[in-house]
């Protein structure tokens, strides 16, 4: 509650903050301090705030949070996910973490719903010139229903439109199971029906309107998801899986066939030995590959650079669509591609 221009908390727990445009929501979040081992006898943990362990997590366990995940202890064989941070401070093996997954799908959403965005648009201010044009008023199609010219106006001036429905359409029926909010499911229904099939509804300018205007609304609601603070922050981590919508940072001895992914920057203080990185903005790696040559694959966007103290033989890395294999060990490597799309490596 309010009280002479201060905020006052009514009960106990982590306060958290919410922007969107100037409007800020303020809520407290309560936190589950466990303080033994996670295992068989204690069970999964499920919680919607945040989530502090102070033993192990062991085999079979999987921690689930709304939010933060602190680990002060091992993870052996386990799972854990939260829709915002987590941080562990020691050994993680044959583990999976994921900060933000559901982040990064919605994100992923928005940039599809983006691009048909423009194109409805598009189309919508084409129909309204049509609509109102005096041969339109001649002709026999009804501005109640408009589906037959808005297929001729999509096979003409943008045959790209149906691809992209499509592809949308599929990836909400393939991750169905994982997004929450019934609104994406439901403008994949409409786009399929207005762009990919014979609607039974009439199809007028409202109905365009209106779609557009819910696309309009979740691509806004993607983007507040793209700034949400989900990242992870480990040790170290053998045989491994981490995924998170943003920065995962591996602060100790670093990682052994492990498998990273991660919407922001993946910094790793000690070496990479072995396994797949995968980073939407760059890399900043001290060591990667060993002295055996293990395959070690490393890649990043077209737009971003890949920086490695010391690229050991057998590792390869990746921008945009250019490769190189190190057969050699070399330091200090920045790679990166240039105006005209080559890979230089500094």
């Amino acid at each position: 509650m309010i009280v002479k221009n201060k905020v006052i908390a009514t009960s106990s727990g982590r306060p958290t903050f919410f922007y969107k445009g100037n409007c800020v929501t303020i809520s407290i979040l309560p936190t589950l301090f466990h303080t033994r081992n996670v295992n068989g006898s204690s069970g999964n943990i499920h919680f919607r705030g945040d989530v502090e362990i102070e033993g192990e997590v062991e085999a079979g366990i999987r921690v689930e949070a709304e939010r933060n995940i602190l680990v002060e202890q091992a993870l052996n064989k386990a799972s854990m996910s939260a829709s915002g941070a987590v941080i562990t401070r020691k050994n993680i093996l044959n583990s999976d973490i994921s900060a933000g997954v559901h982040t990064m799908l919605i994100v992923e959403l928005g940039q599809m719903l983006q691009t048909i965005h423009h194109h409805i648009e598009k189309l919508s201010a084409l129909l309204k010139q049509l609509v109102l044009s005096s041969s339109f008023k001649s002709s026999h199609v009804s501005s109640n229903n408009l589906q037959p010219l808005i297929h001729k106006l999509v096979e003409k001036k943008m045959k790209h439109l149906p691809s992209l429905v499509k592809k949308y359409a599929e990836r909400i029926k393939k991750e169905e199971a994982n997004i929450k909010e019934k609104d994406w499911r439901e403008v994949g229904a409409e786009l399929l029906t207005l762009f990919l099939t014979a609607s039974k509804h009439p199809v007028s300018l409202h109905t365009i309107t209106q779609l557009n205007h819910k696309i309009k609304q979740l691509c806004e609601l993607s983007e507040t998801q793209a700034g949400s603070h989900s990242y992870i922050q480990i040790e170290n981590a053998s045989t491994s899986r981490l995924y998170a919508s943003g920065n995962i940072s591996v602060l100790g001895s670093g990682c052994i066939n492990t498998t990273i992914h991660s919407g922001g920057m993946v910094k790793i203080k000690g070496t990479l030995r072995g396994g797949e990185v995968y980073a939407t903005l760059g890399t900043d790696i001290y060591r990667a590959g060993s002295d055996s040559g293990t395959p070690t694959f490393i890649e990043v966007p077209e737009d971003q650079i890949i920086c490695i103290e010391t690229a050991m033989k057998g590792t390869t890395i990746k921008v945009g669509s250019k490769t190189n294999t190190f057969n050699e060990t070399t330091g200090q490597v920045a790679a990166a591609l240039d105006k005209n799309g080559r890979l230089m490596l500094e």
